[in-house]
């Protein structure tokens, strides 16, 4: 029994280091931008700004939270481990807000 809870905790450290790698990533594109751009991203075609990124308990798997361009919101769960997800810069419009730095939780 001891065992298996060694394993499951080394497995969660495992899937948080890498999820600490996906958000430095997503942070080190962002802060590659020019100001007036934004990031974007596409999850299996669909384009959309990421506004939140969350590392699910215990199965390897994130969910994408964000808005499509006309303000609708979309969620996205993928792999861990093989994330389908193009980073994308975009103009921003002149009056829209500064850009906002991507939210990266680990839920327990």
């Amino acid at each position: 029994m001891q065992y298996i809870d060694l394993y499951e905790d080394f497995l969660a450290r495992e899937d948080e280091r890498a999820f600490k790698r996906l958000a430095e990533t997503f942070t080190e594109f962002r802060d590659s931008l020019p100001e007036n751009m934004d990031i974007a991203v596409s999850i299996n075609g669909v384009i959309g700004i990421l506004e939140k990124v969350s590392l699910l308990c215990r199965g390897g798997l994130i969910l994408l939270e964000g808005r499509l361009s006309d303000g609708l919101p979309f969620r996205a769960i993928q792999r861990l481990y093989q994330p389908n997800i193009v980073m994308l810069g975009f103009p921003r419009k002149e009056e829209a807000p500064p850009r906002k730095n991507i939210g990266f939780e680990i839920h327990k």
